[in-house]
Order: structure tokens, then C-alpha cells, then sequence
């Protein structure tokens, strides 16, 4: 295991480097690793202080030690440092102590130079890590060093001034107050039927390839429309850490947030399966750590752990190196309290504390479908919720593949503003009495009542490949919601949603009456539409649109979609030539609203 060094890890953090200590002098170790730094212009976060013993083995990334005649003793979840030659020393964290008086410690860098018969140095000190604005847009590992991403960048420490421990404590119960603020992932189903607030813990539970990291990095690359439309200091800061994943799915996660701009907001925290199993452990509890920065100044942070399901395996792998008792499916006994503590740290700071937030959206990977597994069922245990992925709707072609039915949010509308309150409240009625009668008539001739005709076309807005606006959203599920799609056919509904949100068809058409209500660019639109689900002024106005466009719609488009060969002709109904076109077109942010099916 020694061999699966990563590369990022090899150069050893000039936060750690200092000067080794004179032959036979282990109390001169501080001084002058203090005046080597000073020398090199360089920080150091921990400084050897006293030897405590030497290394007597080494198993993959474990080591045990010592002790040295008149060890004073070292305490638990500090930082030792390994002199593995004159000038380099190696990190490690206390991790097990035993009753012979021998320490099991967690080697972090520098592992290939770690040997018997070392002298191991104390820091007295927890494990910290620099935090702060420096990091947003930079790929770091868990001991806080920038890993380089392109092939003229090199890794180094970051030069930041303030630092967080790694291992603090969650926010007692008088700090938080209740979650009453959403975090938009920009999905219908989610956004309506589970909504996920600011502050809270939402499990994605899956089995592989399921797209439980699509929707984590959909919502990440959704803040980054909705940051430029809201005051600054409301703007979501998020972080991703990455757990025992390849090289190349963190470097194409990069490059996919670099190419939305939403590296501006956001930090990757990577710990790829080459990592040692300390750093895989120690990821999620170095990016929730970045988090909390922002969460004690009244900033608000998204955490997307993917995935906790391997932060276990690298746990228990490290815990049988040092013999301790192993329990259910290998794991230790302590394994709960290993997520619980991690989650506990999110929370929604009340007024007096700053009001800022860390919200959890941890990824656990399930085997066949299986949601009673050990692992599944402490963080289901743990959370506020969880989204479930069905492998099933996947393959059947539904993006997001989430299954309502077992999926939930305990927050629920608390987390909704009053326009989506109003639309998802009588959505999960009908969406409830559409999955009884679809179940019951399994095999059958389906009756066409109202819950199955707009339960079909609900379920087809759901179906999604990127994020949409929420005021969309609302106002296409608004029309679904009073049977103003009841005459769309299924396959053609996401063809009416483009046009009900990018075109005005009556203007298209000169069929508005109230020309001064169609003369808004589209962003104004938006508001009206917004705000004529809260208003019964305007009411009428949207009812009366609503009703032109479905009617311009059946009319000029879906009478002739059947008859539809080509891609030109495609593109001719979209752009009709005799009429001018207001706003909008098929971009790279709606394009799962603009294809459709001319079966």
C-alpha cells in the first residue's frame, strides 16, 4: 500500500518543513526549526517541541511508536513530526493510544521515507489548515496545500493567514435557529416536492452511476445564477470534497465549474483514491472547517461530500491496522459517531451569532438498490432527509432519477418561498393519487382521469438535463397544475415549457390583448409572472396568457410537429419566419427544455 503514494502529497508542505534538531538534542528542536523557517521566508503551522520516542513499524499508512525513557507523554488528535532526514520532517496524527505505552499514528506526507528506528518529535498541537477567501477557486488537499491543476502550475501552501481546526466542535442548540431560508438546486422535483434548505442535511443516496454527483455539482453551478442576482454577503460559498474518487473525475469536475464560471464561489477539496486513507478520512472534516469560516462571519456555505461511503472504508482500513475490535460488516464501533460528528457541524446560526450557514449534501453509495446497508442507515439516521436515485428511472431515462416516493425532506415548506409553497402543495396531492392509479393499472387499460393526464405531464417537466430558473419552473408547473397542458400531448410538454418561458406567443402572434402586459423585456416577465401567483390583482393576466399561448400552441405547432423531417424544420418552428421573436433563444442553460420528441 506504501507504493499508492499520491503525487500531490509527495513534496512535503513548507508549513511542515523545518530544520532538524542537533544529534542528541530534542529540546533544541523548536528554536531552530523556528529560525530555519524564519530563513526561508516561509510559515510553519507546527513546530517540533520535544522527542517522545522513535518509530518501530510501519503497515501501509499506519505506524506505531515508542516511547523514549522519560517520554512526558503526547495527547490524542495532535500533530508528531517524523525526522526522516536531516533537513525533512514527516506529518503524522495521534490516533491510538495503547496501554504498553505505545502510539498509533497516522502518517499524512512523506510515507515512502518513513523507516524504523526515526526519531518522532511533538507539536502539542490539533491539526489545522488555512482557511479563508485564498481558497475559493483552488484545488486543495486535506493539510490545506494547493494541488497544481494545469501543466505550468506547481503545488505550494497557501499563503493564508488564518487558520481552522480540523476537529471542532458543532454549534450548541442555542446558536442555531430554525431553517426557514431555501437552497435552490434547480431542479423541479427537488425544488418542489423535497426543498432543501440553508442549513440543513440532505442525504443523496444511490447506487453507481446513478447521477448522485450530477445533482451536487448542478446545485454548485446553480448558486452561481442566482449569487449574481442577490446581495453579496447572501451569495452561497461552496466547497466539494472529493473522497476516493480518480484523478480524472476530479480534474473533469474543475474543468466543468470552470467552464460556468462557478470557481469564483467555489473550493475542491480532493482526496483521490492514490491519497492515503488518513487523508481520505481527513477530507470531509477539512472541508467542513473551510466552511465554517464563512458560517462565523455570516456567509452562506454548501458542502457536498462525495462520497461518505468511502471516508468509512478508509476508517475501518485504518482502524484494523491498529487492532482495534472490528464490529458490523468490519466496521468499528464507533463508525456513527465518525458521520455524526461531521453533519452536527452544519446548522443555521441564529441573528445574534452572525445568521450565516453550512448546508450538508452528503453522497452515500448503496449496493443494489440496498437502503438498509449499515453505513445507509446511520447517515439516513443522521440527516434531514434524503434524495433517493432509483437505478430503474435511470436507465428508463428520467434526469434527475430521483424516486419521490421514498425520497423526503424533514424541513419540507418551511424552506419554500410562498409562490412554490402554493404550486407544490396541491403538486404532491396529485402526484401522490398519479402513482396509486399508474400502480393499480399496471399491465391494464390506464383510465384518463384528471391525476393521470396531468400526472404524466408533470412527471415529464421533472425530466430535466440542467438546471432551470425557479420562477420557470413555477410558472410551467403552475400551468400544468390548472390543466392548461391537459391537451398538450406528453412527449411535446418540454417543447411547451421552452416556448412558455423564452417566447410570448401572443405577441408572436398578434393575438395580445393587453399589449402593454407583453411589452416587458424577459426578465421583467419573470417578476410579473413571480409575483401574479402571490397577487390576485394579477391573476386574470396570467390566467388570460396562460390560455392564448396553449391555444397558439395547439394551433400553430403541435398540429404540425408530427409532419416534422429534419433539424431545419425543426429550427424553422422555433424562429417562425412572418413573426418577430421577443426574447430568447436555445442556449446551453435551457437546452433539455428545447428538444422533444416528434414521435
Amino acid at each position: 500500500m506504501r507504493r499508492f503514494v499520491s503525487k500531490f502529497a509527495a513534496a512535503l508542505p513548507a508549513r511542515l518543513a523545518s530544520t532538524a534538531p542537533p544529534a542528541g538534542d530534542s529540546k533544541a528542536a523548536a528554536p531552530v526549526a523556528a529560525a530555519a523557517s524564519a530563513a526561508a521566508g516561509k510559515k510553519s503551522f507546527f513546530k517540533a517541541t520535544e522527542m517522545i520516542g522513535y518509530v518501530h513499524s510501519i503497515d501501509g499508512t499506519i505506524a506505531t511508536l515508542i516511547p523514549a525513557p522519560g517520554n512526558p507523554g503526547v495527547a490524542y488528535n495532535t500533530i508528531i513530526q517524523i525526522q526522516v532526514n536531516p533537513t525533512t520532517f514527516a506529518a503524522g496524527l495521534v490516533f491510538n493510544l495503547e496501554k504498553d505505552g505505545r502510539i498509533g499514528i497516522i502518517l499524512m506526507d512523506n510515507i515512502t521515507e518513513v523507516q524504523s528506528g526515526q526519531k518522532v518529535m511533538a507539536t502539542g498541537q490539533l491539526l489545522h489548515i488555512p482557511v479563508g477567501a485564498g481558497v475559493l477557486g483552488k484545488v486543495v488537499n486535506p493539510l490545506g496545500h494547493e494541488v497544481p491543476v494545469g501543466l505550468f502550475t506547481r503545488s505550494r501552501s497557501l499563503l493564508e493567514q488564518t487558520v481552522g481546526k480540523v476537529d471542532a466542535g458543532a454549534p450548541n442548540i442555542v446558536s442555531r435557529s430554525p431553517v426557514n431560508y431555501n437552497l435552490l438546486t434547480g431542479f423541479k422535483a427537488v425544488d418542489t416536492m423535497i426543498p432543501i434548505g440553508r442549513g440543513q442535511r440532505e442525504l443523496i443516496v444511490g447506487d453507481r452511476q446513478t447521477g448522485k454527483t450530477s445533482i451536487a455539482v448542478s446545485t454548485i453551478i446553480n448558486q452561481v445564477r442566482i449569487n449574481q442576482q442577490i446581495l453579496s454577503k447572501n451569495a452561497v460559498i461552496s466547497i466539494y470534497v472529493s473522497i476516493g474518487q480518480r484523478c480524472s473525475n476530479v480534474a473533469r469536475i474543475h474543468r466543468l465549474l470552470q467552464s460556468y464560471g462557478a470557481l469564483k464561489y467555489t473550493t475542491v477539496m480532493a482526496a483521490t483514491a492514490a491519497e492515503p486513507a488518513g487523508l481520505q478520512y481527513l477530507a470531509p472534516y477539512a472541508g467542513v472547517t473551510m466552511g465554517e469560516y464563512f458560517m462565523n462571519r455570516g456567509r452562506h456555505c454548501l458542502c457536498v461530500y462525495d462520497d461518505l461511503s468511502k471516508q468509512a472504508v478508509a476508517y475501518r482500513q485504518i482502524s484494523l491496522l491498529l487492532r482495534r475490535p472490528p464490529g458490523r460488516e468490519a466496521y468499528p464501533g464507533d463508525v456513527f459517531y465518525l458521520h455524526s460528528r461531521l453533519l452536527e457541524r452544519a446548522a443555521m446560526l441564529s441573528p445574534g451569532k452572525g445568521g450565516g450557514s453550512v448546508t450538508a449534501l452528503p453522497i452515500v453509495e448503496t449496493l443494489s438498490n440496498d437502503v438498509t446497508a449499515y453505513i445507509v442507515t446511520n447517515v439516513i439516521s443522521i440527516t434531514d432527509g434524503q434524495i433517493y436515485l432509483d437505478t430503474k428511472l435511470f436507465t428508463g431515462g428520467q434526469r434527475p432519477a430521483v424516486n419521490i416516493g421514498l425520497s423526503v425532506s424533514r424541513v419540507g415548506s418551511s424552506a419554500q418561498n410562498v409562490a412554490m409553497k402554493g404550486v407544490a402543495g396541491k403538486l404532491k396531492g396529485i402526484l401522490a393519487e398519479y402513482r396509486k392509479l399508474a400502480a393499480d393499472s399496471v399491465g391494464g387499460q390506464q383510465v384518463q382521469t384528471i391525476p393521470m393526464i396531468r400526472g404524466a405531464r408533470f412527471v415529464a417537466l421533472f425530466n430535466q438535463k440542467q438546471p432551470s430558473y425557479f420562477m420557470s419552473a413555477i410558472v410551467s408547473l403552475y400551468a400544468c397544475l390548472n390543466g392548461f397542458l391537459d391537451d398538450v400531448k406528453v412527449h411535446y410538454v418540454k417543447f411547451y415549457e421552452y416556448l412558455l418561458v423564452h417566447k410570448d406567443l401572443s405577441i408572436m402572434y398578434g393575438a395580445a390583448k393587453n399589449k402593454f402586459f407583453y411589452m416587458y423585456v424577459q426578465e421583467l416577465n419573470y417578476l410579473i409572472r413571480f409575483f401574479t401567483l402571490n397577487s390576485p390583482i394579477l391573476n386574470g393576466e396570467l390566467e388570460e396568457m396562460l390560455k392564448q399561448h396553449t391555444q397558439l400552441f395547439l394551433q400553430h405547432y403541435q398540429s404540425k410537429m408530427n409532419a416534422i423531417k429534419s433539424e431545419k424544420e425543426v429550427k424553422a418552428l422555433k424562429e417562425p419566419a412572418s413573426t418577430s421573436v421577443t426574447s430568447g433563444s436555445c442556449s446551453k442553460e435551457n437546452e433539455d427544455s428545447c428538444t422533444f420528441d416528434r414521435r
